[in-house]
């Protein structure tokens, strides 16, 4: 299981910028959309229209500051290697192994399912 396992990652892994570009393609419509949607709706918003704008412009603000905060901690991550950065960041080190722990439960679980239907010898 395995080495079918490698190699689809290995086949997969091309895929990725292109799955990437096409997220990005999906919140940028529908960032237009929602924009669209508060212009559209300004008469009957009424008073709420410069609220209701103001607080779509506030959430745009924070989830591009979470995603390039996210982007420096991994390149900063790489640049300084584990221990320095687990050192600056404890609750990082914490995060990445209940992720890591987490991985390891689903392969197992992946691998006992996949056991379960091979066929016996």
């Amino acid at each position: 299981m395995k080495p079918f396992r490698n190699c689809l990652r290995d086949a997969l892994a091309p895929l990725i910028p292109a799955v990437q570009v096409a997220l990005i393609l999906a919140a940028s419509i529908g960032n237009v959309l929602i924009a669209a949607a508060i212009f559209l709706n300004a008469k009957k918003l009424g008073a709420l229209f410069l609220p209701a704008l103001a607080l779509y412009f506030v959430l745009l603000t924070v989830l591009l500051a979470a995603i390039l905060r996210r982007r420096e901690l991994d390149r900063l991550h790489a640049l300084v290697g584990d221990e320095q950065f687990y050192e600056w960041y404890p609750r990082q080190r914490r995060r990445d192994e209940r992720r890591r722990a987490r991985m390891k439960r689903a392969l197992e679980k992946h691998d006992r399912k996949a056991r379960r239907k091979e066929p016996k010898r």
